[in-house]
C-alpha cells in the first residue's frame, strides 16, 4: 500500500507517484482557460467603450469580442502548435 506521505510533493521523502506531471499539465490548461475568458472579456469591454464613445452599437463591442476571443484561442493553443513544430 502507497502512503500519500511518500510523495515529496506532498511533504513525504519517497518517490514521486506517476500522476505527479499531470498535476501541473491541470495547472496550465486551467491558466490557458483563464487567460482565454478574459481576453475576452477585456475585448467585450473595449468594444463596449467604443460604442459607447463613437454611437456604433453593437458593431466594436462584437468586433472586440471576436478579436478578444482570437486572440485568446490563439494564445491558449500555441503551446501545443510548438510542441507540434518541434516534433517535426
Amino acid at each position: 500500500m502507497v502512503s500519500l506521505f511518500s510523495d515529496p510533493s506532498l511533504g513525504g521523502k519517497g518517490k514521486p507517484h506517476q500522476n505527479s506531471p499531470k498535476k501541473k499539465s491541470v495547472w496550465s490548461h486551467v491558466y490557458g482557460g483563464t487567460q482565454l475568458a478574459l481576453s475576452v472579456l477585456l475585448g467585450l469591454y473595449v468594444g463596449y467603450r467604443l460604442d459607447k464613445r463613437w454611437n456604433l452599437s453593437p458593431w466594436m463591442t462584437l468586433l472586440g469580442a471576436a478579436l478578444g476571443f482570437g486572440l485568446g484561442l490563439y494564445n491558449f493553443l500555441r503551446p501545443y502548435l510548438a510542441n507540434d513544430r518541434s516534433e517535426e
